[in-house]
């Protein structure tokens, strides 16, 4: 990269997503304290799973850019209609705000980001489809 360029990482992971959102930590009520469900911590696993193999050598820092667009399979309630167009938006849950905040820390966790602080421009697309897997496209801005 020459001086002067933004860094930019973009790629597809081919995967079925994980549905599990940040939002499913629960509470231990005798000390008020937070912890990881099952779900939660196997949705951590899975997410570093897809995306270690794309592991930058360095995060991108300062003010970023993030972009996902997330594609799960089919479910057998859709119609040839909404297949022959490849991919529809998906309007149930998970919500994508609660959803991208869990492969949000996974990406400060993996360093492909410094902090998820620093995330000032963020796009997030969710669809059935039939090529399911995740699309990122983390730049920073100058």
């Amino acid at each position: 990269m020459e001086a002067g360029e933004n860094k930019m990482i973009e790629f597809f992971a081919p995967c079925v997503p994980p549905r599990t959102t940040a939002q499913q930590k629960r509470t231990n009520r005798a000390t008020g304290t937070f912890f990881k469900s099952r779900d939660l911590q196997a949705a951590e696993n899975t997410f570093q799973a897809i995306l270690l193999p794309f592991r930058p050598e360095a995060p991108v820092c300062g003010a970023t850019s993030l972009e996902v667009t997330v594609i799960w399979p089919w479910l057998g309630k859709h119609k040839a209609k909404d297949r022959a167009r490849h991919a529809v938006w998906m309007t149930s849950k998970p919500d994508a705000d609660n959803w991208v905040k869990l492969l949000q820390d996974t990406l400060v966790t993996l360093r492909f980001i410094e902090n998820d602080q620093s995330v000032c421009r963020l796009r997030v697309s969710k669809f059935w489809g039939e090529n399911p897997g995740i699309h990122i496209k983390i730049e920073e801005l100058s």
